[in-house]
């Protein structure tokens, strides 16, 4: 039985070392920004865009979506109290968005959520034209009028003049209005592409995984990650009620007032997720089309989101994210009451242990005694039948139903419990209100804790005093549960006790404080209930 549970404990370390293997291949190291970089040269950016909306993968045109040339790159300033946008006035599209309200726990500066300078990647709420005999062609916008929180826009393209308004509606939200006119004696058939997701900051390597769009075709809601092959487009033609691209905190999302034919999504450069919509535009002459909908640049946050009709595309769904949502609900009634997300999850945690002592921690401690009331015995088995495996099994089980005992009757009620910490951990990992949310020495609950900076070279960079606090009290946890019978601990067991808290408190090292507070907490929780049990049995003993 040790053999098995170390040789569990070594193929859980081999699959941390290639995870985070995984994570440096695929997901890596952010580059240098645009301002420490050589000035890019002016290039044309490849995008695949299919003939048939129906088969996805499978581009059989290659256009382009230029970049704006570094002489075009001047900005405009579109700023709210929660958002500071800049355009390019030549593309009318959004190049670098920064979120006022939420500071990075490092510099304290606003975070960003569409990054600056990707003169590669086309503009946020950008549009090209297409028509059914000519290739992809970039509006050049100028400026029509710029105020603090709305900006004007015109081009004329061909025969279309296009008149293209961005106004700051609500927190984090934005309309888009463009109306095309046709300013000719002939009819236009053709196809507008509006890139509602792009340039969406990726952050640390560890977070990439969570980039993803998403979209609402038809009723049912799918989801695109990024692809190892690149500019390979995918589509996907119904009724698209909202698009958006979301990494582990934020979203640029869009919903369409105006139905599109189809959504596209490609993955660029760089791990870049590139979405949009696609609009069917005819138009007699002197016709004239307008297309509208609603623009949210901000925090995954449902509230915010209802409110534009986008809080379905932050759900999750299935049976963990249902018990995730009522955990939701019982930490943010207790924010209500204390005002501190950290004291919300300490009395998270207690109670949930409270609530489940009868049904599992009572029993899994009650399994433990008498599993060390019978290792003497067991021992002896072991020394017995020590050169014939077969007929020391055979014993074991004897004793065990002698005794009544069902060796796995203390892991049967950790399982009940796998579903809460599941959805906590999922819900958790992402939840934008512990971002920015302080607690004790921690300045941001959705990072670790981060003491003080190690002065030596480590890929640890700070010490987390929360995982080893955390490391500890695993180790106590155990030490209690085992009772006076863990004098009778045979090595083997002993090592495994000292290794489990160290391979734990490796695991939660770099994982977010808030869910790092959440599992010491339940492990002092832990230790109460251990202590009482260990009360109870010694006066139940000391009694004739």
């Amino acid at each position: 039985m040790e053999k098995k549970l170390f040789l569990a404990i070594a193929i859980s370390l081999l699959v941390i070392f290639i995870y985070q293997h995984y994570l440096a291949v695929y997901y890596p190291s952010e580059q240098p920004s645009a301002t420490e970089r050589p000035p890019a040269e002016p290039r044309e950016t490849d995008f695949a865009i299919s003939e048939t909306a129906d088969a996805p993968g499978k581009p059989t045109q290659k256009t382009s979506f230029l970049a704006a040339s570094p002489e075009d790159m001047r900005r405009v300033h579109l700023d709210t109290e929660w958002v500071n946008l800049e355009i390019v006035p030549s593309r009318a599209g959004i190049v670098s968005c920064r979120l006022v309200q939420f500071k990075d726990s490092l510099t304290g500066e606003p975070t960003p959520l569409i990054a600056a300078g990707e003169v590669t990647l086309p503009p946020c709420l950008s549009e090209t034209m297409r028509t059914s005999d000519a290739p992809l062609q970039i509006p050049d916008f100028r400026e029509r009028f710029v105020g603090r929180d709305k900006t004007q826009f015109i081009s004329r393209t061909g025969a279309l003049v296009i008149e293209k308004d961005l106004s700051a509606t609500s927190p984090y939200s934005l309309s888009y209005i463009t109306t095309i006119t046709n300013d000719s004696d002939e009819g236009f058939l053709g196809e507008l592409f509006l890139v509602t997701g792009s340039g969406i900051e990726k952050g640390p390597a560890a977070d990439r995984r969570y980039i993803v769009c998403k979209a609402s075709v038809s009723g049912k809601i799918e989801s695109f990650k990024p692809q190892r092959k690149i500019d390979v487009l995918l589509e996907r033609a119904g009724q698209i009620s909202w698009i958006s691209l979301q990494n582990k905190y934020f979203s640029v999302a869009f919903k369409p007032e105006t139905p599109p034919s189809r959504m596209f999504v490609e993955t660029h450069k760089e791990q870049n997720l590139i979405c949009g919509l696609v609009y069917p535009i005819e138009l007699g002459p002197g016709g004239q089309a307008t297309l509208c909908g609603s623009a949210y640049l901000g925090p995954n946050d449902a509230g915010l989101m209802d409110r534009v009709g986008l809080g379905e595309s932050i759900a999750e769904s299935g049976f963990f994210g249902s018990i995730g949502a009522l955990i939701m609900a019982l930490v943010r009634f207790f924010v209500g009451i204390f005002h501190n997300w950290g004291v919300a999850l300490i009395l998270l945690a207690a109670i949930i242990n409270i609530i489940l002592y009868p049904l599992t921690t009572k029993k899994y401690l009650e399994s433990a005694r008498k599993m060390q009331a019978l290792q003497p015995k067991m021992n002896e088995l072991k020394e017995k039948y020590k050169d014939d495996p077969q007929k020391m099994n055979q014993a074991m089980i004897a004793l065990y139903k002698e005794h009544k005992i069902n060796p796995l009757g203390g892991c049967l009620p950790m399982l009940l419990q796998m579903p809460i910490f599941i959805a906590l951990y999922r819900t958790l990992l992402r939840s934008i209100e512990l971002k920015g949310a302080s607690f004790l020495w921690i300045k941001d609950l959705a990072e670790p804790d981060r003491l003080f900076p190690l002065p030596f070279g480590t890929r640890f960079g700070y010490f987390n005093l929360l995982p080893v606090m955390m490391a500890l009290a695993m180790f106590l946890q155990q030490k209690l549960s085992q009772g006076a019978s863990g004098r009778q601990m045979d090595p083997n067991q002993r090592q495994l006790m000292i290794m489990m808290p160290l391979l734990f408190g490796f695991l939660f090292y770099n994982f977010p404080s808030g869910l790092v507070l959440y599992w010491l907490t339940s492990t002092l929780t832990m230790i109460v209930f251990s202590y009482i049990q260990n009360r109870r049995q010694q006066a139940h003993e000391a009694q004739p």
